[in-house]
């Protein structure tokens, strides 16, 4: 799964800014370094993570394979994907984005208490990640609507068959209206 985008090169041995596509994906990072694993970088195929630092705001990335800033710009604007085998548990709370391609909206009411039979909102469709991640959401009624991931009427949750739901807590009105 997609885990992360890369961006400019960073001095001279190779590290470059890398931006995470979500707050699980980036709260994974550093388990995958201490793990030794290998991402799939888009342009470059597999890499093994050998350094991860906080510089400023940015986070910088360093590959076993790269070690010219030669290398590490024709790495620019790729994407990296990781095995979701290698990925820890996301925060509670938060969810990998991908993981949530297909995943149920339901309503808080039935959903507070696990249950499965919470009343179906809609089902995400499409998931666009960014400074405030949007999903795109095929609603019962028909036709799409776009909720913001980080509101604080937005959650998500393991379902009881493994599979990850977001759940709405007293959204605003008109939100899933047509």
């Amino acid at each position: 799964m997609q885990i992360a985008s890369l961006g400019k090169s960073f001095q001279l041995e190779g590290e470059l800014r890398i931006y995470p596509i979500g707050a699980a994906e980036a709260a994974a990072l550093p388990a995958l370094l201490e793990a030794g694993a290998t991402v799939v970088v888009e342009t470059a195929g597999s890499q093994r993570i050998a350094a991860l630092r906080a510089h400023g705001s940015d986070t910088l990335i360093r590959f076993a394979g790269v070690r010219r800033v030669e290398a590490a710009q024709e790495l620019r604007n790729a994407r990296v994907w990781a095995d979701p085998a290698d990925l820890p548990a996301p925060p509670a709370g938060r969810a990998y984005l991908d993981a949530l391609l297909g995943a149920d909206v339901v309503a808080a009411a039935g959903a507070a208490e696990g249950a499965a039979d919470a009343e179906a909102l809609g089902t995400v469709v499409e998931v666009w990640p960014g400074a405030q991640d949007l999903l795109h959401v095929r609603v019962a009624g028909g036709g799409r609507r776009m909720i913001p991931l980080q509101a604080p009427y937005v959650r998500t949750e393991a379902a009881s068959d493994g599979s990850v739901r977001v759940v709405l807590d007293d959204p605003p009105a008109g939100l899933l209206d047509g």
